[in-house]
C-alpha cells in the first residue's frame, strides 16, 4: 500500500485569511433574539473541550472574557494526512492570533488513527481512508458543532471548515454532504469529489 504523506513547507499569507472567511454571507439574529439572550453566568475559560463522549476530544479556543454577549462564528481547522490539529494550527494556519480581534471560536479536532499510526479524515473516495475503516467523520464533526451549540452561544449560520490536503478534502466533503450546516470552506491543497454527482 503506497503511503500518501504531505509536506508542511508552506507559504501562507496570513493577513488574507480573516478577509477570505469574513467574505462569506453572514446572518445576524433578530433584535428579539438579542433581547431574550441571557449572558452566561461567567466568562468562558478557554480552551474548552468537546467530543469527549465520542472518544475524540477536540480543543476549542475563543476570545478572553466572552460571556455570550454575541453569538460567535465557528471555524474548524482540519489537519492533513499524518499531521495533527496542533501542527496544522501552529505551523500552517495560525488562526489563534486572530481570535481576539476577529472574534470567533476555533475548533481543533483530530482525525482517526489508521493501521500505520497516521491520523486521517475519511473524506472523498480519493483521500484518505486507505484501509477502508468506514469511519463517519461527517457525523463526528457535526456532532462537535451540536455539542458546542449546547454549551455556548454560537452562530450556527456561520460554521466554516478549513483544511490542508486531507483536511481540504474533508472540508469539501462537509460542504457536499451537509450543505445546510456549512456556511463556507477554505481548501488548501485538497480537492472535491471526482464525480460531481456525489456532491449535493
Amino acid at each position: 500500500m503506497p503511503k500518501h504523506r504531505t509536506g508542511l513547507a508552506l507559504v501562507v499569507f496570513l493577513s488574507t485569511i480573516p478577509l477570505a472567511l469574513s467574505a462569506c454571507p453572514q446572518s445576524s439574529p433578530s433584535s428579539d433574539e438579542d433581547e431574550d439572550r441571557a449572558l452566561l453566568d461567567a466568562p468562558v475559560l478557554f480552551p474548552i473541550t468537546v467530543g469527549e463522549n465520542a472518544g475524540r476530544p477536540a480543543e476549542v479556543r475563543g476570545p478572553e472574557g466572552w460571556r455570550g454577549e454575541d453569538r460567535l462564528p465557528v471555524i474548524f481547522i482540519l489537519h492533513g494526512y499524518s499531521a495533527n490539529a496542533l501542527i496544522q494550527e501552529t505551523i500552517v494556519f495560525r488562526f489563534t492570533s486572530h481570535i481576539e480581534t476577529d472574534r470567533f471560536l476555533l475548533v481543533l479536532p483530530e482525525g482517526t488513527v489508521n493501521e500505520e499510526g497516521d491520523q486521517f479524515w475519511a473524506a472523498t473516495q480519493t483521500c484518505c481512508d486507505f484501509y477502508n475503516s468506514g469511519v463517519d467523520d461527517v457525523s463526528y464533526l457535526l456532532g462537535l458543532v451540536d455539542e458546542l451549540a449546547e454549551r455556548v452561544p454560537i452562530d450556527e449560520d456561520r460554521v466554516y471548515f478549513t483544511g490542508h490536503s486531507n483536511g481540504g478534502f474533508m472540508s469539501y466533503t462537509m460542504a457536499c454532504e451537509a450543505p445546510s450546516r456549512v456556511a463556507g470552506i477554505m481548501n488548501f491543497a485538497g480537492s472535491t469529489f471526482v464525480d460531481p454527482a456525489k456532491c449535493t
